[in-house]
């Protein structure tokens, strides 16, 4: 329970963008393997939902400061109808728009933000030269 309270605080402190959260399970060939696993299956995946929804409310505060904002986006491809891509920092970001933009820079202003990503509007379009 120390461990994972630890954990928890953890989170609440350093207040990461992302993380990736998944239960322990011992590894074959390390030394934790010859230790017993004393925390039930479903404590586990409890623990692991509480987890889950506190980092989802971090990210969900971090990327409320990009609303109304103007941020670059290496744009990537399409998913489902929108184009997508990436700011500087990493966070993924959605628009509409018919032109092609696969390898352009979008300048986006953000209108949504939520837990995983941003959604904005065209400012303006850029060549990328690399």
């Amino acid at each position: 329970m120390e461990e994972y309270q630890g954990t928890r605080s953890l989170l609440e402190e350093e207040r990461f963008d992302v993380v990736h959260i998944a239960a322990y399970s011992p590894r074959p060939g390390t030394a934790a393997a010859r230790l017993p696993d004393d925390v039930p299956a479903a404590v586990k995946k409890e623990r692991r939902r509480e987890l889950e929804a506190i980092q989802e409310r971090i990210s969900s505060e971090l990327n409320a400061a990009f609303l109304g904002q103007e941020v670059e986006v290496l744009v990537t491809g399409r998913h489902k109808g929108r184009w997508r891509g990436r700011t500087p920092q990493g966070k993924l970001a959605f628009f509409d728009n018919p032109e092609d933009w696969k390898g352009h820079i979008a300048r986006l202003r953000i209108t949504h933000t939520g837990a995983w990503s941003l959604r904005g509007v065209v400012e303006s379009k850029e060549v990328c030269n690399e």
